[in-house]
């Protein structure tokens, strides 16, 4: 598979679920909801934050031999599955097609963190690099989650005749962020710029600040050690590469 290829594959699902959500923010200022589209953007939103907090855990286990990696994966599903079987079930969705959505979701990342780890220096920085990045878009999300609603409560309190109708798309258009976030990120480690230099994108500012700016004390504290440790392997990379 060429970089462009693999790049291509990468970026265009969450770029398309951007446009989806967008269409949906289009739709909800215009009072003209789709259900369907709502349905199935709902749903791929729930399996991108499951398959977030699968791949930053998953990530952790890649310098591990195959027996660990195996052990990792099948703790790590245990709990990936009933978080699947849990919504699925509260959305009425069957047992078929839950069975697919979890095989879809899984399998991928069995072959990539299981089955045939990247053997490649660069090939591993870029897993883990695209790994972190989609767990820490949702730690972003959250964080904008309480300027949104203020945003909400302000459009609310200034059009109760119900004139003021851009607050109902906000929604999407959050979503639709979130989305072009992981594509920006993905686009990011599959980019020559990052060959020369892996750097990922939500380790800057400021979307390192954002994604911990709440977190306690103790919590920052860890999330800065490790920060510097992702950015003295880049150096170290860098320094290798160069010599």
């Amino acid at each position: 598979m060429t970089p462009r290829i693999r790049q291509l594959i990468e970026v265009l699902p969450p770029a398309l679920l951007a446009v989806g959500a967008l269409l949906l923010a289009w739709q909800m200022l215009r009072d003209e909801l789709d259900e369907r589209l709502l349905a199935a953007i709902a749903l791929l939103a729930a399996a991108e934050l499951v398959a977030s907090f699968l791949d930053g855990v998953l990530a952790e286990w890649l310098e591990h031999k195959l027996a660990g990696r195996v052990i990792g994966f099948v703790v790590t599903n245990l709990v990936v599955v009933g978080t699947v079987a849990a919504m699925a079930s509260s959305w009425g969705a069957s047992g078929a097609s839950t069975a697919v959505f979890v095989v879809l979701l899984l399998v991928p990342r069995f072959y990539t963190f299981v089955l045939d780890p990247p053997r490649d220096e660069l090939d591993r920085l870029r897993v883990r690099a695209l790994a972190n990045d989609r767990l820490e878009s949702v730690f972003v999300m959250l964080n904008l989650t309480p300027l949104v609603s203020v945003l909400a409560l302000a459009g609310v309190l200034a059009g109760q005749d119900g004139t003021f109708r851009p607050t109902y798309a906000l929604p999407g258009l959050m979503l639709a962020f979130w989305f072009g976030l992981q594509a920006a990120a993905a686009w990011r480690v599959h980019s020559p710029a990052f060959a020369r230099r892996p750097e990922r994108l939500l380790i800057r500012r400021p979307w390192h600040w954002l994604a911990y700016c709440f977190s306690n004390d103790m919590q920052k504290e860890h999330v800065r050690r490790e920060r510097e440790r992702e950015l003295a392997a880049v150096r170290k990379y860098v320094a290798t590469r160069s010599g």
